[in-house]
Parts: structure tokens; C-alpha cells; sequence
């Protein structure tokens, strides 16, 4: 809901910083579970790129959150882990 441009910060402080985001939980609360998963997956591309990324939340997650939504983060890190991505 920042507004935050993940990818802007990460191409000029990336080789400086460590970043952990990339999972919006207030957006989240607003899309589709596939879209929130294609979000998620948009961060966790750009974080990959020079290793200095840690995929995380942006924010506590609401009980606005739809359930669906909810078990796509879980099983979005888990295919991540898994390789899939």
C-alpha cells in the first residue's frame, strides 16, 4: 500500500542491502489467489537475481484475508522451496 517500486530499490541498493518483502498482505487482502501468487512470485524474481533477498511479508496479515489467499502463501514458498520456481 506504500507504494514501494521493489524492483527500482533492488537495482540500485541491491549489491548493498538485504531485502525482505515481497509478500503484500494488504494488497493480497484485494486480489485473486492467483493474482497474489503471481505477485508473490514477481518479488521473489526480482529478489533472486543477486542473492540479497529474504521473501517475507510487508505487513501482519489481516483477518481480512481471504482464506484462499492465505493458503497461497503457504503453498507458493512451498513450491519455491521445492525448486518449482
Amino acid at each position: 500500500m506504500a507504494g514501494n517500486d521493489l524492483a527500482a530499490a533492488y537495482a540500485r541498493y541491491g549489491d548493498k542491502l538485504t531485502f525482505i518483502t515481497g509478500i503484500d498482505t494488504q494488497r493480497g487482502d484485494a486480489m485473486t489467489a492467483q493474482e497474489f501468487k503471481d505477485d508473490i512470485l514477481k518479488a521473489y524474481k526480482i529478489g533472486r537475481e543477486k542473492n540479497r533477498f529474504v521473501l517475507g511479508t510487508t505487513h501482519e496479515m489481516q483477518f481480512t484475508m481471504p482464506d484462499a489467499n492465505a493458503k497461497m502463501i503457504f503453498d507458493t514458498v512451498a513450491d519455491i522451496h521445492a525448486g518449482k520456481y
